[in-house]
């Protein structure tokens, strides 16, 4: 495929997060002639080298029969598609185009034929999109998809080369790119679809290259050039707006209002069950608030709030409780000293000081230590992974304290943080970095991990956490993504108490309090 040098994107996650958007897939083979079939795929990331895609056919479709002959194949995802025009541009002339994104994966077909592998085959694809909501699970149903199964032929193809193209308008200028987005977002649906896009896989306000030789200026006039880049491609302007979730989200005082009156409302249902203010340290910050089930040695999740270290408090966040008490899950909502009259050091000792406080407590507060689970948003999500890489036998107790985690929007490298306007706050220097980064220091054991980002949130909280999966798993942990096709960084927090949504469904997943549905 050609792909001119501005819309290349040779981060092989950025293809797998299209595919798995996409999803439908034409399958292209040749032998004595061109065959090509719509197949939706799933994609295994970690098969070495480079990864592999699974699916199935129908057996009445000819095109099986070639791959048996003929194993190299070719498969093309397309992204939805919109046409551009040149009224959306600041500047003239202009000429019309299309914005996309594709990916062409070439690879070797092996069919699956055999019962057990067909088998496996059709279930992850329902295991994997079938929403928890629904109640509906394939495996109840068992014995009619066996059979299916002589229906089908199944198929996996190890990849051998991805090309990605990103034709997202991101080689223009910023006023450009801004135009170009709003009218996307105006547009019709497969417009506002292919906006979407291009706040996922692009960074709207990214420079463009810097010119091979500096551009002449007339007098008087300032350079054309860039300011020096100080996080991969990005300015500090750039990388600011990045991380500034209060900018891209103006309605934020009013969500902030929100969570207290629910948490204030909360705390007054609950409070023959709450335990407010338990101090885990001498100082003001060093409390939580815990808030018990109606029966005894049942799980405990911990709820770590984000804030970016520096501001917000439990008192906000009362109401996550509600959803997991019915459940019979205790949950902790735990405060930490805040940046700047702290360090990052000590608020990740004030973290790990919390969780050791209360599975000391466990007898007395009433729950299961061997079942604490940690949860958090943003700096929260941060702090989580932090929860679980700590070797918890230097504070007196099991190595595997933790038994799972759930990161919600997370910051797992800690040095973009370091170069803009945060760290004016935060105050890190690059040695803290160095101790505080979870991507830098993956351990060798950890227990499940589940992270989420909202689907419009910027490029870089996307990155966050496509590295750092890509890290996690190249270590042999486990993590499991849970997608959201839209949603900004302070929706996660009412996403992972929704009973309804995919994200509560995966928690109660993971500590063991999953009821299926008749």
């Amino acid at each position: 495929m050609y792909i001119p040098v501005s819309f290349q994107a040779a981060d092989r996650n950025i293809a797998f997060d299209l595919i798995e958007q996409i999803r439908l897939g034409t399958l292209i083979s040749h032998h004595g002639g061109i065959e090509a079939s719509l197949i939706p795929f799933m994609v295994h990331r970690d098969v070495a080298p480079l990864g592999r895609l699974v699916g199935h056919c129908a057996r009445a479709n000819p095109q099986w029969k070639v791959f048996e002959r003929s194993p190299d194949v070719l498969v093309t995802f397309v992204s939805p598609h919109t046409y551009v025009s040149p009224s959306w541009y600041g500047t003239a002339p202009r000429a019309p185009t299309w914005l996309y994104a594709t990916v062409h994966i070439r690879g070797r077909l092996t069919l699956v034929m055999d019962d057990a592998g067909r088998r496996e085959i059709v279930t992850a694809v329902c295991d994997e999109l079938e929403p928890a909501s629904t109640g509906w699970s394939v495996h109840a149903i068992g014995d009619y998809v066996d059979r299916l199964l002589p229906g089908i032929v199944g198929f996996h193809i190890e990849i051998a080369d991805i090309q990605t193209q990103l034709r997202l308008a991101q080689q223009n200028n910023p006023d450009d790119r801004r135009r170009v987005l709003a009218a996307l977002e105006r547009g019709d649906l497969s417009e506002q679809l292919v906006a979407r896009l291009v706040r996922r896989f692009t960074t709207p306000d990214d420079p463009p290259p810097a010119p091979a030789q500096p551009q002449l200026t007339m007098k008087g006039e300032k350079s054309a050039m860039p300011g020096p880049y100080v996080f991969r491609n990005m300015t500090r302007p750039v990388l600011d707006v990045q991380y500034n979730i209060r900018g891209q989200i103006p309605d934020h005082p009013q969500i902030s209002e929100v969570w207290k009156e629910k948490s204030s409302a909360a705390r007054e249902r609950l409070k023959h069950r709450a335990r407010i203010d338990l101090a885990y340290g001498s100082e003001p910050l060093q409390k939580l608030d815990l808030f018990c089930c109606d029966q005894p040695q049942r799980p405990l999740l911990v709820f770590i709030h984000g804030g970016y270290w520096r501001a917000q408090d439990k008192s906000e966040f009362s109401y996550v409780a509600e959803s997991f008490l019915a459940d019979g899950v205790n949950v902790a909502v735990v405060n930490y000293r805040l940046a700047p009259h702290v360090t990052m050091d000590d608020i990740v000792s004030d973290l790990r000081e919390s969780i050791a406080w209360l599975a000391r407590n466990s007898d007395t507060l009433g729950f299961d230590r061997d079942r604490i689970y940690i949860s958090g948003s943003s700096a929260g999500g941060h702090l989580t992974v932090m929860s679980l890489i700590t070797d918890w036998s230097a504070y007196g107790l099991p190595r595997d304290l933790i038994k799972g985690g759930l990161a919600l929007s997370g910051v797992y490298e800690l040095e973009p943080i370091r170069l803009c306007f945060l760290n004016d706050d935060v105050r890190l220097d690059e040695g803290m970095v160095a101790r505080n980064s979870p991507r830098n220091i993956l351990p060798d054991s950890a227990p499940p991990l589940l992270v989420s980002v909202g689907g419009i949130e910027s490029a870089e909280f996307h990155r966050q956490q496509r590295d750092f999966v890509e890290a996690w798993r190249a270590r042999g942990l486990a993590c499991d993504v849970i997608p959201q096709e839209d949603g900004h960084h302070f929706d996660m927090i009412d996403r992972m108490i929704d009973r309804s949504g995919s994200l509560y469904a995966a928690l109660k997943k993971m500590m063991n309090i999953w009821r299926r549905t008749a």
